[in-house]
């Protein structure tokens, strides 16, 4: 069934509908938080609260428009607002998350056991390097490379002007670079 489709029905009132959406979504809804985020605790309590805000506010979902970038749009908003409203401290990644990320790759089984170390050491630098990045640098950055969506869309669900966009993109890749840029001369 589309998701529309449940939509209308879960705006009835059906649970089975929402249950459903809810499933479909919540991995999804977890890896945009993430990116913003950078945390995992933190990422799965914006999933919780955006699944909360879906149940309240799907009354609101109009149905013409995609679903998916509705959600989206929650979702982004409600991983800002956790941001700002707490403190939040760098934490070390654990050996073990890294390993559970190879692991969850599915091209990790066929390459050098060299190449799988670099490329978590690559991913694991550029998530730190981002960790510096304000909160809406870091949601446009995960709208623009984890969505794929265009600067003009980016503005519209962020409320801001495509210009603030391309700006704070140009900015976050260029602050990204640099970091990276600094990280390689340290260790070699």
């Amino acid at each position: 069934m589309e998701d529309r489709q449940l939509a209308a029905k879960a705006m009835q009132g059906d649970t089975e509908a929402f249950t459903i959406l809810a499933q479909r979504y919540r991995r999804y809804i977890y890896t945009i938080a993430y990116k913003i985020t950078l945390h995992e605790e933190d990422a799965r309590d914006v999933t919780q609260n955006v699944l909360l805000r879906m149940a309240r506010s799907i009354s609101r979902f109009t149905g013409p428009g995609n679903f998916r970038a509705w959600l989206s749009v929650i979702t982004v908003h409600a991983a800002i607002d956790h941001q700002r409203s707490a403190f939040h401290r760098e934490q070390p990644v654990e050996a073990s998350e890294i390993e559970q990320l190879l692991e969850d790759r599915s091209d990790a089984r066929n390459r050098n056991p060299r190449e799988v170390y670099e490329a978590a050491h690559r991913m694991h630098s550029v998530e730190k390097a981002m960790q510096q990045l304000s909160v809406q640098q870091r949601a446009i950055f995960a709208l623009r490379f984890l969505e794929d969506r265009s600067p003009k869309e980016i503005a519209e669900q962020l409320d801001l002007s495509p210009g603030q966009v391309r700006t704070q993109l140009y900015r976050a890749l260029n602050h990204i670079r640099r970091i990276l840029a600094n990280q390689a001369a340290e260790e070699s």
